[in-house]
């Protein structure tokens, strides 16, 4: 693993990561480096005369958008099977907010913020953070108990014969076949 500063113009994109950002996200994602600079290097390896991106693609894309030449990489080297593998893990192993958690930080951010400033800050929406607070009532819900009996007949024959009988006598049947 080496890490240094690459042309930006050297990286290239792999063809198989199936992450996607939303166009909100990625700009907020473009805002905050050109507000704090990159802050995680790209993760890539080195193929023929270029770079290709295993981690980092809309970092990568956003910090072309602002104008950088340069980016801080980390060089791996690793084989096509191992760089899929390595695109797949850093997509999925990031983690999900802890809901409790996540709505005390939001509210001490409050204490100074509005709503408006910390969407545009975290990339949350207005609507994931409303969704976040919002709470709804537990209604109480009636449930009507129903008794059941199973009954396992030797063939479709039978089942239809106690089916009928039962039916005759007053119960409410239904016929199933499991």
């Amino acid at each position: 693993m080496e890490i240094k500063k690459i042309d930006i113009n050297l990286l290239k994109p792999n063809n198989y990561n199936p992450n996607k950002i939303e166009n909100g996200k990625l700009k907020c994602l473009r805002d905050k480096i050109i507000k704090d600079g990159y802050l995680q290097p790209i993760l890539v390896r080195k193929k023929d005369d270029y770079y290709e991106i295993i981690d980092g693609y809309h970092r990568w894309l956003c910090c072309k958008e602002a104008g950088y030449t340069e980016i801080e990489c980390v060089i791996v080297d690793v084989n096509d099977r191992n760089a899929k593998l390595l695109t797949l893990a850093m997509n999925n192993l990031r983690g999900s907010p802890e809901e409790d958690l996540l709505k005390k930080v939001i509210e001490d951010l409050e204490n100074d913020m509005d709503l408006t400033e910390i969407c545009l800050e975290t990339g949350f929406s207005k609507k994931e953070l409303e969704k976040l607070f919002k709470t709804e009532e537990i209604k109480e819900i009636e449930v009507n108990p129903t008794y059941e009996v199973v009954i396992t007949c030797k063939d479709e024959i039978e089942q239809m014969e106690v089916f009928e009988k039962l039916k005759a006598e007053g119960y409410n049947c239904r016929v199933l076949i499991l």
